[in-house]
């Protein structure tokens, strides 16, 4: 199970102080789920982003108690491409929720490789 144990922020503090001190300004809401400004550590992130990507189920331990989400969406540094800010969408349990996985085909077809056939498929 995926886990990140997070803080609500202040909104009143620029996300620019958030950062540095090691964390990355954030966002939880849902159907049913109020907006929620929190931040998060940015080694947990980042470990926790790599292995969910955005269709792996992310648990928020907040202080109102746990939270069971999808990463939605993440701003990257122009430059560096690191995060600067993640919005969770926390999704309601027994309703199907759309999203986006990524295939990747590995080797090659047989129908390809032996009889001249050929792949369209994006990089």
């Amino acid at each position: 199970m995926l886990t990140l144990k997070v803080e609500k922020r202040d909104v009143h503090i620029r996300p620019e102080a958030i950062r540095k001190t090691g964390k990355i300004p954030a966002v939880f809401y849902g159907k049913k789920e109020a907006s929620t400004a929190i931040s998060v550590p940015k080694i947990d992130f980042l470990k926790v982003w790599k292995e969910a990507g955005a269709s792996s189920i992310v648990t928020l331990e907040t202080p109102e108690g746990i939270k069971e989400s999808l990463i939605q969406d993440v701003d990257l540094d122009p430059i560096t491409s690191t995060p600067r800010h993640a919005d969770f969408y926390v999704f309601e349990k027994d309703h199907k929720v759309a999203v986006e996985l990524p295939l990747e085909f590995i080797g090659v077809a047989p129908a390809v490789k032996d009889l001249g056939g050929m792949f369209r498929g994006h990089a």
